[in-house]
C-alpha cells in the first residue's frame, strides 16, 4: 500500500452504501476487512454502514462514524437553460489548481462556439487575476464565475 510506501497515515473514509446489502462478493469484503486492517482510522458515513461492517467483518479496530450529510449554509442555486453545452469547475480560486491553464485550453478550444461555456465556482486568492485574464481574452460572456457557493 501507498500508505506503508511514504510512510503516511492512511485514513480511510467509505461511503460505498451497498455494503449494508447482503449479496456481497467474498473479494469485495476481504478487499474492505484488508483496508480496515491497514487504515489507521476507519470512517463511516452513517450508523448504518458501521454496523453492517462490523457485522459482517467483525473488525478489530474501532469504525468511527462521521454523517455524510449537507451543511445547512449549502445553497442551491437555479441554473438558466442553456442550449450548448456547460463545462464547470468548482473550487478555492488558488495557484495551486491552476484554474489559467483551465482558461487557456477553454479559450484555445472553445472561443469559436458560443454554445459552450465554462462556469467557475468558488473563491480565492487568484480571483482577480483569473477575472482580468478572461476579460484579456474577450470571454467574459463564455466564462463566468459563480462566487462562493457554499
Amino acid at each position: 500500500m501507498l500508505s506503508e510506501k511514504y510512510r503516511v497515515p492512511l485514513v480511510t473514509i467509505e461511503h460505498f452504501s451497498k455494503l449494508v446489502g447482503d449479496n456481497l462478493s467474498a473479494v469485495l469484503l476481504d478487499c474492505v476487512a484488508t483496508t480496515i486492517e491497514k487504515s489507521q482510522a476507519f470512517i463511516c458515513v452513517s450508523d448504518a454502514l458501521r454496523d453492517s461492517l462490523v457485522k459482517k467483518l467483525h473488525p478489530d479496530k474501532n469504525i468511527t462514524v462521521i454523517s455524510n450529510m449537507i451543511d445547512s449554509s449549502f445553497r442551491f442555486h437555479p441554473v438558466p437553460s442553456h442550449d450548448g453545452f456547460i463545462f464547470s469547475a468548482i473550487g478555492r480560486l488558488s495557484a495551486q489548481k491552476d484554474y489559467p491553464t483551465l482558461i487557456r485550453a477553454f479559450v484555445k478550444a472553445f472561443a469559436p462556439d458560443e454554445a459552450v461555456t465554462l462556469r467557475i465556482g468558488g473563491s480565492g486568492e487568484n480571483m482577480k487575476k483569473l477575472t482580468d485574464m478572461v476579460e484579456e481574452a474577450g470571454r467574459a460572456h463564455q466564462i463566468l464565475f459563480l462566487g462562493n457557493l457554499s
